[in-house]
């Protein structure tokens, strides 16, 4: 056969035996234990619903009451949620133990779901304090790795699997979200160094990437107050070089964003495929954003890319008698 049509055929070959080895599920769900994490609201509550909905066995960890309390109300007997802080290392033991004594003798984690997450804070790099880094990167970040370190060895009684949320930004520098995408860079670098350890003691390691989805994080108004509250917080000098001029073209922009969709199925859906599928995904880049805008900003040279990020940018007033 022509070498020439040999490598496409192949191609050909090797994507519709992927399509069709991922099409098939775990089967059996009944007697199989999910912990997720951030469940109060969003992509979190969503997906533990949807796997309580289709028989798995949930622990839901919820920050708050609210979310523990409205999550009982929905769901089956099978779920149960726990307190959990996954910035607190004494909050993921207790939660740890709980889970345990919720398993039987013997039994161990099917997959546990990193899903806590938040924006964190946006605006210049020059506005953000070490405290913005550390909060974020608490969360997003060091949350997801203790959490994984703790949870590991009831995986591995399983088998089981590691699910960890990223985003579309994970790969892709996205300045002004300087906090929230350092924490999503150093969760795809983490997952990937972690899936090939996981994998010598039958533990695989998958990564969620979503675009822009209307959840939470996502909503204008606080993003709006957290910019005016930094823009008043700097100091004298660094405000007057900024201008509130740069601040009032800054918020321009911000209202005046693209509209993330409000359909978090596909977000959920890519969760569920995750946990049920024999031969899930590494990535899941979910979104058409995920799949064609931000991935194409990510193969932009760094000329090309820092040229288009300058241009759209607002310019701080004292830039300009520079």
């Amino acid at each position: 056969m022509n070498w020439v049509l040999l490598l496409p055929f192949s191609f050909i070959v090797y994507f519709i035996v992927t399509w069709l080895l991922r099409k098939r599920t775990i089967g059996q769900i009944t007697g199989r234990y999910v912990f997720i994490t951030g469940c109060d609201t969003g992509f979190g509550r969503h997906l533990a619903l949807q796997l309580d909905k289709v028989g798995f066995r949930v622990v839901a960890g919820c920050l708050t009451e609210k979310g523990q309390s409205e999550l009982r109300k929905e769901a089956s007997r099978r779920l149960v949620p726990v307190s959990l802080d996954v910035t607190n290392e004494t909050s993921i033991l207790e939660a740890r133990n709980f889970v345990e004594g919720c398993l039987p003798s013997g039994k161990g984690l099917w997959a546990v779901v990193n899903n806590a997450g938040v924006a964190g804070k946006i605006g210049p790099a020059e506005w953000m304090t070490r405290e913005d880094y550390v909060r974020t990167l608490d969360v997003n970040l060091l949350g997801v790795i203790e959490m994984s370190r703790v949870f590991l060895p009831l995986l591995r009684r399983e088998r089981g699997r590691l699910v960890n949320m990223s985003s579309a930004n994970g790969s892709v520098t996205v300045p002004f979200f300087v906090p929230y995408t350092i924490s999503k860079y150093g969760v795809e670098i983490f997952s990937d160094s972690l899936r090939p350890e996981a994998r010598k003691y039958g533990v695989s390691v998958h990564i969620i990437k979503p675009g822009m989805f209307d959840t939470n994080i996502r909503q204008v108004e606080p993003i709006v107050e957290g910019l005016k509250r930094s823009f008043e917080g700097l100091a004298p000098d660094v405000r007057a070089f900024y201008g509130r001029g740069f601040l009032a073209e800054l918020l321009t922009k911000v209202k005046s964003s693209p509209k993330a969709t409000t359909d978090t199925s596909p977000v959920v859906n890519a969760y569920v495929h995750a946990v049920t599928s024999r031969h899930p995904q590494y990535r899941y880049h979910v979104g058409l954003d995920a799949h064609t805008f931000w991935r194409l900003l990510g193969w932009l040279p760094d000329s090309l890319s820092t040229i288009l990020y300058t241009w759209v940018l607002p310019s701080p007033q004292g830039a300009l008698r520079v």
